[in-house]
């Protein structure tokens, strides 16, 4: 079991880094990184549970097995504290708590069959993210873009 979860996860890092890839600056990257993860999440919500279940993991075996991935996850979003002097002061569970919040929306919309409610939380889920990096302004103007 820990084996699939394994290659799911890994398939999922693959599609982000292949979306961040297309992208030169950080903010345009995490939006294009969750605009990703909705695209994953659509086109197979059974994989997509199992990915918010790595981020928030309930069995400890899970959570053992999934801290690396879940750490590369991290430091992506870490990346946006050379963004400003204010982002380089947050507190340092922001990267988790960060992800923590974004994959317990995803899996809110894809336990109760709501899959495409995704398609319309992606841009605010994004906004979000970037937020305590870039401020609401500079936040908003990269999804926009």
């Amino acid at each position: 079991m820990l084996g699939t979860h394994r290659l799911i996860c890994e398939d999922f890092l693959s599609q982000l880094g292949r979306a961040c890839k297309l992208h030169g600056d950080w903010p345009a990257k995490v939006v294009a990184a969750i605009g990703a993860a909705v695209d994953f999440a659509v086109a197979d919500p059974a994989r997509a549970l199992v990915v918010c279940a790595e981020i928030n993991p309930v069995d400890s075996l899970l959570a053992v097995e999934g801290g690396a991935w879940r750490e590369r996850l991290a430091a992506f979003l870490a990346e946006g504290r050379q963004q400003s002097d204010r982002a380089a002061s947050l507190p340092p569970v922001t990267e988790r708590a960060l992800l923590g919040g974004a994959a317990f929306v995803f899996a809110r919309s894809l336990t109760r069959g709501e899959v495409d409610e995704l398609v319309t939380l992606g841009p605010q889920i994004a906004e979000l993210v970037l937020l305590p990096y870039l401020g609401r302004a500079a936040a908003a103007k990269a999804v926009a873009a």
